[in-house]
């Protein structure tokens, strides 16, 4: 076991160091001593190796579709956005047609 702690000069200093274990070697969860994940059989570490494998697949298929979504949608954005931009320059068009004719009379 090794105790450190931050001291104002934001080093850190060793403040306990026990060499000898007692204890399956772990994972500390959480901070200070909230308990500790023991060491997993290499059967149950490949079998959660596994889940977690599958987990990660799942999450890229979902974002696959996702990014298929938002391409669509933003092509769809971008659909509008030339129509109305059409739109607009042909108002535009018009607005001088008429503004020419007034003048001509």
């Amino acid at each position: 076991m090794i105790m450190v702690r931050k001291e104002e000069s934001s080093k850190w200093v060793v403040t306990k160091i026990v060499t000898e274990h007692t204890h399956v070697l772990g994972i500390p969860t959480g901070k200070g001593r909230q308990g500790t994940i023991q060491a997993l059989p290499q059967d149950e570490k490949d079998k959660k190796i596994r889940e977690l494998s599958a987990q990660l697949h799942r999450a890229n298929q979902q974002l696959a579709e996702c990014r298929e979504q938002l391409n669509m949608v933003l092509k769809g954005v971008e659909w509008h956005t030339n129509h109305l931009t059409k739109s607009i320059q042909d108002i535009i068009k018009n607005m001088k047609e008429i503004e020419d004719n007034d003048d001509e009379e």
